[in-house]
């Protein structure tokens, strides 16, 4: 077994698809449409993180956290403030040397940066 995708359900597709595509510098894959809902899968290397737009509007605001592995944390908080996307929370150092800050997409979806090295 191995890992495929993360799924978030959005409001505006093309507005979560540009933020992901900005803030993890993804590909498109594929567009599809299922059981009336509007789909796209982006992907970067080995991942994809697939956006899906339902026919009417959620109930609810997503209760998502995914939480990526980044190499430089500085380094990553500096491009991504370039982009004008700022933290909500942290960062934080966490007591087995792990680096921690969180960030928040379009839908309110919550977007944690980890790096687990010092570099």
């Amino acid at each position: 077994m191995q890992f495929h995708h993360i799924a978030i359900e959005v409001t505006d597709l093309e507005r979560s698809q540009k933020f992901y595509q900005l803030m993890f510098d993804l590909d498109v894959e594929q567009y599809l449409t299922f059981m009336d809902e509007q789909i796209v899968f982006l992907k970067r290397k080995e991942w994809r993180l697939e956006l899906i737009q339902p026919s009417s509007p959620p109930s609810h605001s997503p209760h998502v956290h995914i939480c990526f592995q980044v190499n430089n944390m500085k380094e990553t908080i500096i491009y991504l403030k370039s982009l004008q996307i700022v933290p909500i929370e942290g960062p934080y150092e966490i007591s087995n040397g792990w680096k921690s800050i969180f960030y928040e997409g379009p839908d309110q979806e919550i977007i944690e940066l980890l790096q687990i090295k010092n570099t």
